[in-house]
Parts: C-alpha cells; sequence; structure tokens
C-alpha cells in the first residue's frame, strides 16, 4: 500500500468557500460506534464508545486507472489495530475491500491515523470501477478496529458528496496588539482572518473586534518576529472607518471579504500565482496585519496558521 485530517466547525469563521481540490469529487464516512452491527453486537447502541473517525476520499482517472486518496482521522479512540473499507450497506456486513491503516498493535489516536492512495494493485477482488461504482451507490463503508473491539468500534457509511463547499484545508490568523512588531501595542482590539484555494484564487474574510478606525488591512511576507513588505491588500486603503465589531466595511462598497488573484499580488510575489502565495502561508510565512489611523504601522498582527480539517460551508 501506498501510505502517502480534527473533525472541527468553526460555523462561524469557515467561509462558504469550495474546496482546495475541487476537481476531484469527495466521499465522506463519519464512523461512530452506534453504527457498528453485526454479531454481538447491541442492536440498537451498537459499540458504546467516545470514539469516532472522518475518512475523506477523492478519486481522479477513469475505469480501471482511476486512483483513490485518502484521509483517515479518529479521535478519542485507543486501540486502533487497523482499518478498512468494506463492502457492503449500513445494515450488513462485507468482506475487506481495502486496507487504510494496519494491521498493528493496538495504537491511541486523537488526529490523523492514515493518509495515502490506492489503486487496482491494492482494491481486493474488486476493479477500480468496480469500487467506484459501490462507492457512489452507498455500497461501501468504514471500519475501524481496536484491542477492545476487534470486529470493529466505529463504522461509518461512505456518501458521495458533490458539494464544492466542503475544505480539507483552510488557513486562518488571529492577530492582536502584542504580536505587532516592531513594537507592540496595547490595544483591546483583535482580529480574525479566514483563508481557503478555491481554484487559481484565495478567498478571504477578516472580522475584527474593538478596533476604531481602521484605514487597511494587508497581508505581508515574513516570520512572527520580522517585518516584510505588504504582498496583497484584504481591505483597502481609505478613510478610517468607524467602530469595527464584525467585518469591516466602507460607504463606496470597500469590504474586508473576497477573493484574491494572481493580478492583486504586490512587491516580492507581483508577477506570481496565487499558489506562490499559500506556499509561503503553508510554511508560516505570511502574517496579517491590521494598520489604524493611531497606529499607522500596524495595531494587530498575527501569524498565518494552516488548519487540515474537514469542514463545509455555513
Amino acid at each position: 500500500m501506498r501510505k502517502a485530517f480534527i473533525f472541527t466547525v468553526l460555523a462561524s469563521m469557515i467561509i462558504a468557500f469550495g474546496a482546495t481540490a475541487q476537481a476531484a469529487p469527495i466521499v465522506i464516512a463519519s464512523g461512530t460506534g452506534s453504527q457498528q452491527t453485526g454479531e454481538g453486537v447491541d442492536a440498537v447502541n451498537g459499540v458504546l464508545t467516545d470514539g469516532k473517525c472522518i475518512l475523506t476520499v477523492r478519486h481522479a482517472g477513469e475505469g480501471n486507472e482511476i486512483e483513490f486518496t485518502y484521509t483517515l482521522q479518529c479521535f478519542d479512540i485507543t486501540g486502533v489495530t487497523q482499518a478498512h473499507i468494506h463492502t457492503g450497506t449500513a445494515d450488513g456486513v462485507g468482506p475487506v475491500a481495502v486496507f487504510l491503516f494496519g494491521p498493528v498493535e493496538g495504537q491511541d489516536f486523537n488526529g490523523l491515523v492514515a493518509e495515502g492512495s490506492f489503486g487496482a494493485d491494492e482494491i481486493i477482488d474488486l476493479t477500480p470501477e468496480e469500487l467506484n461504482g459501490l462507492v457512489h451507490s452507498d455500497g461501501v463503508y468504514l471500519n475501524v478496529h481496536t484491542t477492545a473491539n476487534p470486529p470493529g468500534e466505529v463504522r461509518g457509511q461512505l456518501v458521495a458528496v458533490d458539494d464544492s463547499n466542503v475544505v480539507e484545508e483552510f488557513f486562518l490568523a488571529t492577530a492582536s496588539g502584542s504580536q505587532q512588531r516592531d513594537e507592540t501595542v496595547a490595544t483591546d482590539a483583535s482580529c480574525l482572518a479566514s483563508f481557503r484555494v478555491k481554484g487559481e484564487n484565495l478567498k478571504y474574510k477578516v472580522k475584527c473586534f474593538n478596533i476604531d478606525g481602521v484605514t487597511q488591512v494587508h497581508l505581508h511576507l515574513g516570520s512572527a518576529q520580522s517585518l516584510g513588505a505588504p504582498v496583497a491588500f484584504l481591505f483597502p486603503i481609505g478613510e478610517p472607518t468607524g467602530p469595527i465589531n464584525g467585518k469591516m466595511t466602507r460607504a463606496n462598497g470597500d469590504k474586508s471579504s473576497g477573493s484574491l488573484r494572481s493580478g492583486d499580488l504586490l512587491n516580492d510575489l507581483m508577477g506570481t500565482a496565487i499558489s506562490d502565495l499559500v506556499d509561503f502561508m503553508r510554511t508560516d510565512g505570511v502574517y496579517l496585519n491590521v494598520h489604524t489611523a493611531a497606529n499607522p504601522p500596524g495595531e494587530v498582527r498575527g501569524q498565518i496558521t494552516v488548519v487540515e480539517t474537514l469542514a463545509g460551508g455555513f
């Protein structure tokens, strides 16, 4: 097998954006103990456990050249020995079609369990095309096995989701005055920015709280202790706003949300692609800076962090 994300819902700030890899259809299984069935399992309650797992699967190609990629995350689960995709409907028990993890000695997880890919060589007793047909017709399920529950502790049916608003990676920045450089700023203000890739663009939203007189908001290249030139505007330079508790707007239509394109990039990133900016974002190389009339160099600042998760647009 070629082994190569927290199921969090930040509903207030996860933007209703499409997926990072939106060209590939997505299939999702949400595994819990009550979905476990089979001999010796309580017919009503399944397996009593705090464990839960999320499996996302995408595929590319056609026919028997289809290649599947997957990410399996589990939380609050102990003694995991193996995880599989099985064929079968939710009320039955079927054979293993793909090994996703293990077999190993029992391991505890609260996050990533396994990620990788599988194709014709890894699929058992089915062609990739046949498996894909079952995936898209409610015919396969995830089963995660543990030392305490060898037949399976959590289980969930794989469901095809035709929704471009499912993301597996997004970015956050939480900005405050003490993060400002060269000198910190004593302020009650704070800001939260979220970002995610959609095609060749970067969608964003910035909200600020307890702040007044915002004049502009940028992305800058640099680590947390450095100063860098701005590489993109998230809120255009203009007249200072009034008090802000939420998204920033001006009467002329300026707002602190939108979509960055390659032509919007400035200075060191002028002439490059959005993917180049995102590469810096993934490696702790970009920060958010919110400038005000009272603090022209910046009142609050925060480093951008990549969040690998599964969430929808709300």
